[in-house]
């Protein structure tokens, strides 16, 4: 059983993660953060795959990240011999954040200092 430690913000940044606890909790088998897995970037839009560059999706996902953009964002996995072993260790993952106020408003996302959402492109789609 696998499962996702998601992001308790909506937008930010972890500048700590401890998952000790969690891989010695009887019958956990793995635990994997953003530090473990390689920054592979990939697309999630879901268009069919083309080979015209233009009309590719923007690769703009990680597997596993620290830069969350979304309330629930992947920041590690639990891999547990059951889902009630996965879900108690998850509790006992601690994160901590650099929580960022979230651009909401079209006139935050448009100000010229205006925090990237997806890093190194505009906020405008």
């Amino acid at each position: 059983m696998a499962k996702y430690v998601r992001s308790t913000i909506a937008h930010g940044r972890v500048t700590a993660i401890n998952v000790e606890r969690a891989k010695k909790l009887d019958g956990v088998h793995a635990v994997f953060t953003f530090e473990d897995v390689p920054e592979n970037k990939f697309a999630t839009a879901g268009h069919p795959m083309t080979l015209t560059e233009e009309h590719k999706d923007v690769k703009d996902r990680l597997l596993l990240t620290r830069n969350v953009r979304f309330m629930g964002d992947e920041i590690a996995i639990v891999l547990a011999e059951n889902e009630l072993v996965a879900n108690a260790a998850i509790k006992l993952i601690q994160i901590s954040y650099d929580a960022y106020q979230p651009l909401i408003l079209p006139e935050d996302i448009l100000e010229e200092n205006a925090r990237q959402i997806h890093e190194g492109s505009s906020n405008l789609c």
